[in-house]
């Protein structure tokens, strides 16, 4: 089944084209890897797959739905992890719990299962305000802002930046544990080719707008 089908997309800054005529298809319980070099437009291509930016021509179609029909019902289905973690300025906790909460899960559910997957990740401070939290520790969290909503796509924008080569097993662990757990498609951003060619069923390079297979 394709989950999500990008037929034709382009998009542009001023003058410069930064994705032409771009096709994918990702179908449910990928893992998927575009890889290339910072400046490309993978940043860009994960933000439009979010709504979070429009583009002049193409056509995504998510669940067999345009997005641009029914915006805030598709969008909730998807989860985003940008390279740099944002957090709120407050506890582990609040900033964990929050997605659930607009989702509409009472606090105490929502309570209880976040602390399982904060301690699952090594995380036990959920009182510690985020602004505290090390590298590592912070890319954590918002990871598991993002998978405790069981979203449909999870987005992962350069996962693997700013973490020592501890974090980034323990990160490859998750997400295949997710896959296998839930089933959950999985798309990734990188220009790092040993952390995506580990997990990934397929990836491809994004190069002067376009994108091609290196790897099945």
């Amino acid at each position: 089944m394709d989950l999500l089908k990008i037929t034709n997309l382009t998009k542009s800054f001023g003058n410069k084209t930064i994705l032409k005529n771009l096709n994918l298809t990702i179908k449910k319980g990928e893992i998927m890897g575009i890889f290339g070099k910072s400046g490309v437009g993978k940043t860009t291509l994960l933000r439009i797959i979010n709504m979070l930016e429009e583009y002049e021509k193409g056509k995504i179609h998510f669940q067999g739905q345009n997005i641009k029909t029914r915006k805030l019902e598709l969008q909730r289905k998807m989860a985003m992890v940008f390279q740099t973690p944002m957090l709120f300025n407050e506890s582990v906790l609040s900033n964990v719990i929050f997605g659930l909460r607009v989702r509409g899960i009472d606090r105490t559910s929502a309570k209880k299962r976040a602390e399982k997957m904060l301690t699952q990740l090594g995380i036990k401070e959920f009182d510690k305000n985020a602004s505290e939290l090390s590298g590592g520790e912070a890319q954590r969290v918002v990871l598991i802002q993002a998978i405790i909503i069981y979203s449909d796509l999870l987005l992962l924008d350069e996962p693997s930046a700013n973490l020592d080569e501890k974090n980034v097993k323990l990160l490859e662990k998750i997400i295949l544990d997710l896959k296998k757990q839930q089933n959950t498609t999985v798309l990734i951003a990188s220009h790092d080719a040993k952390h995506i060619k580990n997990i990934c069923n397929k990836v491809f390079c994004l190069k002067n707008g376009k994108l091609s297979q290196v790897k099945t």
